[in-house]
């Protein structure tokens, strides 16, 4: 069974907007950034180039309560390079250097937790002509335990060239207390040096925990309808989008052509408590069958003040694998809530690439939107 989660405004919400812990900092003093001797490659590149997605990751001692925030120092090969062609971040977690270099070219898989972070979600700051220090916000639940962090800009290589993780000698908190423990991951075997790479420096990562990075926690509202906008119905109904478990909601597409109206499109509708929340953050979860073609996915929100979806929107490729997406509302987000507390939000999938089978279907598995307040 699944239920609207939501905590009391008053003492609960005081007690959820803690300053929460670092237990790593490795980017500051930015003074001490050096370059990466050796393997220090962290991107997920296009479908040509997969077998080179690469991350670098180091430990943590994690105190068992969501990640908040995350941030990485980087550098970049190509000086010219256009930072508003990431199209996300790859964030995941993982118990040990061994799981993560079984993660797939998706760098998610044997995760104790992964998502793709949109680039709206945080800040870029640049450091020097060639390097740059991103911070993002989200909501990613980690066990306790010494845990494995790593990052990956989406980003594809032609015209943008590669990035790689900087390292700190005298960082301000050191991960786990373990100096220089830092491992290249390349599952792919790209670059031939197997799929663990020895590194060993301290990896220029920040990972904060708790504190709430969009405030107080109010609600997760689930869906309560959904429209077929284009496609059609294979299997799973409304309760397969209420929970991330496996049952889905598939849709597969026609035989229209792939223009500008997507062959898969799907409207979901939910209903809130809260008409006036601070921050509104739609999470979802997907994934292509049927294909090994290249898609692209796209979420909007819909505006009830202007009476549209928001041209703010997040466009992203499709990983292997499953997708889980996190997007934070544009603000005001007070728009997003009509005067009948609803809120609507609207998937859509394009097929960008080839293709051996004509016939491909999405499957849905979770959509929620989770409101906090400030």
């Amino acid at each position: 069974m699944y239920v609207k989660l939501f905590s009391l405004i008053g003492a609960s919400l005081a007690v959820r907007l803690s300053f929460g812990q670092v237990p790593m900092n490795q980017i500051d003093p930015v003074s001490a950034l050096t370059a990466t001797s050796g393997f220090a490659v962290i991107q997920i590149f296009e479908p040509a180039f997969q077998a080179f997605n690469s991350t670098v990751v180091d430990d943590f001692q994690s105190n068992g309560t969501a990640i908040t925030e995350v941030g990485a120092a980087f550098e970049v090969s190509n000086p010219s390079i256009n930072l508003a062609n990431i199209q996300g971040w790859r964030v995941s977690v993982w118990q040990s250097p061994s799981d993560a270099s079984l993660s797939g070219t998706s760098l998610s898989e044997r995760a104790v937790a992964t998502i793709i972070v949109a680039p709206q979600t945080g800040s870029v700051t640049q450091l020097t002509n060639i390097r740059f220090r991103v911070k993002l916000t989200l909501n990613l639940n980690v066990p306790p335990g010494r845990l494995w962090f790593g990052m990956a800009p989406i980003l594809d290589f032609d015209p943008n060239g590669q990035t790689y993780i900087l390292s700190n000698p005298s960082p301000d908190v050191l991960g786990s207390n373990t100096n220089n423990s830092s491992v290249g991951v390349n599952p792919g075997n790209g670059f031939g040096l197997g799929a663990l790479v020895t590194v060993d420096t301290n990896a220029a990562y920040y990972v904060k925990q708790g504190g709430g990075g969009g405030g107080g926690f109010l609600e997760t509202v689930i869906p309560a309808d959904y429209v077929i906008k284009s496609g059609r119905r294979s299997s799973g109904d409304l309760q397969s989008l209420r929970g991330p478990d496996g049952d889905s909601l598939v849709v597969c597409r026609f035989v229209t052509p792939n223009i500008s109206n997507p062959p898969v499109a799907v409207e979901v509708k939910g209903e809130t408590e809260f008409p006036f929340p601070s921050q509104i953050i739609v999470r979802t979860k997907q994934r292509v069958s049927n294909s090994n073609g290249q898609f692209l996915q796209r979420l909007e929100l819909f505006d009830y003040v202007n009476l549209k979806y928001d041209t703010v929107r997040l466009e992203t490729p499709m990983q292997p694998g499953w997708n889980n997406i996190e997007f934070p509302a544009a603000q005001p987000v007070n728009r997003f809530v009509s005067a009948q507390n609803q809120m609507k939000v609207k998937l859509s999938f394009f097929e960008t690439g080839p293709t051996s089978a004509y016939l491909w279907c999405m499957d849905i598995d979770n959509v929620q939107w989770d409101l906090y307040a400030f």
